[in-house]
């Protein structure tokens, strides 16, 4: 990656990050959440008109998750269909990197179980690639949110 773009990122370091992923061709949606608290996840579905009440009813209600995201990296929540992915502040190096393609090991684990396509490696796989690249190319600046 070129310095200009390394500075791009250490400076987009501590900006809070929300936005919706899809996941191609299955209906699911992520709300993929960067740098931020349940504050600012709150307040973020409250300006949202696309977005079904019941979204911003689970997270006003989940409490668990964000204690234990306090002391992780990442960490991915689901309830019903519904999927969220908390990420520490963006960082370019393998960690961050890594710690990504983990979690989004459990979104398509979640998103395979919830669509029946379980036995599916390669559906699997192309998925995992297909969020992994999205989310990235979001997070570095690449692709517009």
């Amino acid at each position: 990656m070129g310095l200009f773009l390394r500075k791009k990122i250490m400076k987009k370091k501590q900006k809070k990050i929300i936005f919706i992923q899809d996941c191609g061709i299955y209906s699911n949606q992520i709300v993929v959440a960067v740098n931020v608290e349940k504050k600012n996840i709150i307040a973020w579905f409250k300006k949202q008109k696309d977005i079904k009440k019941e979204g911003l009813e689970w997270i006003e209600k989940e409490e668990r998750a964000f204690e234990i995201f306090k002391q992780n990296n990442a960490l991915v929540v689901h309830n019903d269909g519904k999927l969220l992915l908390l990420l520490r502040p963006v960082e370019d190096c393998w960690d961050y990197w890594e710690c990504l393609l983990h979690e989004l090991n459990h979104i398509v684990w979640y998103v395979a179980k919830n669509k029946m396509f379980q036995e599916e490696m390669e559906a699997q796989a192309y998925l995992q690639e297909y969020l992994f690249h999205e989310i990235r190319r979001k997070l570095v600046g690449v692709d517009k949110i």
